[in-house]
């Protein structure tokens, strides 16, 4: 079953890019302004609040030097007016910010990568390696094997393609496969990790940069520090500001953390991040933490705790009830990994947050994923609980399985199971559950009836090259 609470009082990460683990693998809580005491009511930042003590540089640099390798003269990112409405209750869930006209697929073997297109309406494909190795011209920079795409889609529908390894944004057409443009955000050479972009405005855009930089240039006035928000002008592009996260990071059990800013969603008027807090060495992670900023002033005006799980960077919002869901791993350092793993629900239309939490322990014997969540509504969730391996042998200790998880019971059914590390990104749509699934011989979506009821099917995302799928995402 879950737990309940609800507190008065104000208190106050899935590839191998984010976390020392084989390239495949990948309470008191309360929202309240930043620097108030314990007197003060709880003010939940959905529901107004103004920036009070956001963390030390925000926006308002000068960016200096500006757009990274412009990919010569192509199309625009519009999409027309496709598919309205085709994702129907599930762009609340994944957080999105605007109606979405199709499905992103990154497929790669973390050698090299691509990105594909499915119909949102049919879930066929719908343009197979629509952006790969052949989209960039000499001038650009490649796209290396360790890429994703932005977790939510904007206005534009245009894909923002992010390449974690070399630490640059590609903007690339959905209509005509084209690269517009691309943008360094490895500020002075640093290799940043950026983990996801939410476009904001055709002028303004987050990205999340993962990596702290520890010899920062000074020329760029306080832009190269990483472990932040760099905020960006996508229309050109360019770097206009950075909010500094690096005072947020939880603290380890021994000693302080980085941030580690991961997955980016809309929830009303705000913004939400999850930290992964983990520190320089990979070896300790403090508890889980989910950050609000004030998209206007571009300020940190609230945090929302969870003490007791960790590595809690999935994030999903339903807009309809106001549920914010996080599914947490746990550490993967930690002597029982799935003591510090489950989902956590914070009902962000009530006044104080209420909160749900169902382990991880309660729903089988294995952790969950910090990678992904999707939501069916505001009681039903679906998650993977992570395999493993014995790396030594490379023998398979348990497979991956995929989970509909019933949040007000706290119990889970069992959709599926795959090889260890091979289930990806899932997203709801009109009532299926899109599922990536790498497994190495049989690299494929699955498309499962949201309900359990049957006619269930699977899609090739790849068929030219057959990599495996990795992520899915809105555009």
């Amino acid at each position: 079953m879950s737990s309940h609470s609800s507190i008065r009082k104000w208190t106050l990460a899935q590839s191998g890019s984010r976390h020392a683990l084989p390239l495949v693998m990948a309470c008191a809580l309360a929202w309240g302004a930043m620097g108030c005491g314990d007197s003060k009511p709880p003010v939940n930042p959905l529901v107004g609040g103004s920036a009070g003590g956001s963390a030390g540089g925000s926006a308002g640099y000068a960016a200096g030097g500006s757009a990274g390798g412009a990919g010569g003269g192509s199309a625009g990112g519009s999409a027309g007016g496709s598919a309205g409405g085709a994702a129907g209750g599930a762009n609340g869930g994944n957080g999105a910010s605007a109606q979405p006209a199709g499905i992103a697929v990154v497929v790669s073997d973390y050698s090299s990568a691509a990105v594909s297109l499915l119909d949102p309406v049919t879930l066929t494909l719908s343009k197979d390696a629509c952006i790969s190795a052949a989209s960039f011209s000499s001038s650009l920079v490649a796209l290396s094997g360790d890429a994703a795409v932005a977790s939510s889609p904007s206005a534009s529908h245009e894909l923002v393609v992010i390449d974690r390894k070399n630490s640059v944004l590609t903007f690339a057409s959905p209509i005509t496969c084209t690269v517009r443009a691309q943008l360094s955000v490895g500020t002075g050479g640093f290799k940043a990790n950026p983990q996801d972009v939410l476009v904001l405005s055709e002028h303004k855009a987050y990205v999340t940069r993962y990596e702290t930089n520890h010899a920062p240039v000074a020329s760029l006035n306080g832009l190269d520090g990483g472990d932040d928000i760099l905020i960006i002008d996508p229309s050109v592009p360019t770097i206009t500001g950075r909010i500094a996260l690096s005072t947020y990071a939880t603290a380890g059990a021994t000693g302080p953390t980085q941030a580690r800013p991961a997955r980016l969603i809309r929830a009303g008027a705000r913004v939400l991040v999850a930290l992964d807090s983990l520190n320089a060495k990979l070896s300790e992670q403090g508890p889980g933490r989910v950050l609000a900023l004030d998209p206007d002033t571009d300020q940190v005006t609230g945090s929302l705790d969870v003490p007791n799980l960790k590595n809690c960077g999935a994030l999903a919002y339903d807009t309809a009830s106001k549920h914010l869901v996080v599914s947490c791993g746990g550490s993967f350092s930690a002597a029982s990994q799935i003591d510090e793993s489950g989902l956590v629900t914070f009902d962000l239309g009530s006044e104080p947050v209420s909160v749900a939490t169902v382990k991880a322990s309660a729903l089988g014997t294995q952790p969950l994923s910090f990678g992904t969540i999707s939501l069916g509504g505001a009681t039903t969730a679906f998650v993977a609980a992570l395999g493993s391996l014995d790396f030594t042998t490379n023998a398979v200790l348990s497979n991956d399985t995929f989970l509909r998880v019933d949040l007000t019971a706290g119990t889970a059914t069992k959709l599926l199971s795959s090889s260890p590390y091979g289930l990806g990104g899932h997203l709801v749509v009109n009532g299926k559950v899109v599922l990536a699934d790498g497994d190495a011989t049989h690299p494929l979506l699955h498309v499962l009836s949201a309900d359990g009821t049957p006619g269930d099917s699977t899609v090739d995302p790849d068929p030219a090259h057959h990599l495996p799928p990795r992520q899915l995402a809105f555009y």
